[in-house]
């Protein structure tokens, strides 16, 4: 998240549409689809506050137009966009 989100704000707060250091945005999201690839969640392969602040960063990006093409991140994002729990909170 340390190293992902600086990226999509600065993205959010200075452009609204472009990623100023795109090689931080893509070493970052590397280094997050190798921490799940094979697992479905970051902390013990359960759902924790880990993944509800990484996919709120994911969400933004992905708002954004930002989301990494990965497909390890697309489907990281899918699962936790399923959880009912987003859902209530994404609602309104």
């Amino acid at each position: 998240m340390t190293e992902l989100e600086p990226a999509v704000l600065r993205a959010n707060i200075e452009t609204h549409a472009a990623v100023p250091d795109p090689d931080a945005v893509a070493k970052a999201a590397t280094a997050l689809a190798g921490a799940l690839d094979g697992r479905d969640y970051l902390v013990d392969d359960r759902s924790t506050i880990a993944d509800v602040v990484m996919g709120g960063v994911l969400h933004s990006a992905r708002r954004l137009e930002l989301m990494p093409d990965s497909p390890v991140l697309h489907a990281y994002l899918a699962r936790l966009d399923g959880r009912e729990a987003k859902q209530r909170a994404y609602a309104a």
